[in-house]
């Protein structure tokens, strides 16, 4: 099947990338200093991450977030690649499913601006045990050329188009991926955080539980996926990390 292409536009970057900085996804420090200028009382801030473990190039940390029995989770590791082919398997969301674990479904509903748009996922789970799952999404895309480096940032979000349906529990979910060139752009250095409630009557243990090792085997399985001999580079990225205006393509179902 053929996939359809979302066109993401890149003009005018420097302009998008400091609304980006100034948007609701911005770093909690930023809003920690918006706080402190208001002279309100800043913020109550998170418990730091905890490291669980290094294995194979890649670790592992956890959190407790402050009003949730769900703990954060995050990794990191470098993939022998040039950032452009890990940012092309990143944005492929036809080919999503062979990498992420138990992902059935994924495609962008609808763009909402040149940097943004809505994203459904629907994540399959042991039918014995669990209705499957769905999230719906905004992603926010951030190209920085003199890092060069690519954030994709994930925050829970509504559309009609999607509404809930009654086979699946809506669950919530965080995050996002950061990706650095490193090494004379041979490598890529990949950063990994996500925050996910399933949401429904699951007790909240078993979902510390079960996703406990989502880091490591979330960033060995893209690892595997980028070296695949038939993933289909996304020429535009190198123009865009040279910081000229262009199209870059979301491959969506």
């Amino acid at each position: 099947m053929i996939a359809n292409e979302t066109r993401v536009r890149w003009g005018a970057l420097p302009v998008l990338l400091a609304l980006l900085g100034s948007s609701a996804v911005a770093e909690p420090r930023l809003a920690s200093l918006a706080l402190a200028e208001t002279k309100h009382p800043p913020a109550v801030q998170d418990p730091p991450w905890v490291k669980t473990s290094a294995d194979d190039g890649i670790v592992s940390w956890k959190r407790e977030i402050k009003g949730s029995s769900i703990i954060a989770l995050r990794g990191e590791g470098v993939i022998n690649a040039p950032i452009v082919r890990v940012a092309s398997v990143l944005l492929d969301y036809t080919r999503a499913p062979e990498w992420v674990d138990s992902l059935e479904e994924v495609h962008v509903v609808r763009m909402l601006g040149p940097l943004a748009f809505i994203e459904y996922d629907h994540v399959s789970t042991p039918p014995v045990i669990l209705k499957d799952r769905d999230f719906v999404c905004r992603g926010n895309i951030d190209i920085d050329v003199q890092e060069q480096s690519l954030t994709l940032r994930m925050v829970p979000a509504t559309d009609p188009s999607v509404p809930v349906k009654s086979r699946y529990v809506r669950g919530e979910l965080r995050g996002f991926w950061k990706l650095v060139s490193i090494d004379h752009g041979k490598q890529t250095r990949v950063t990994a955080e996500m925050h996910g409630d399933p949401k429904g009557s699951v007790a909240k243990w078993i979902v510390n539980l079960f996703q406990k090792g989502w880091a490591h085997s979330t960033l060995q399985s893209l690892r595997e996926q980028v070296a695949k001999h038939d993933i289909q580079i996304i020429t535009q990225l190198t123009a865009a990390f040279e910081g000229k205006p262009l199209d870059v393509l979301v491959k969506s179902k």
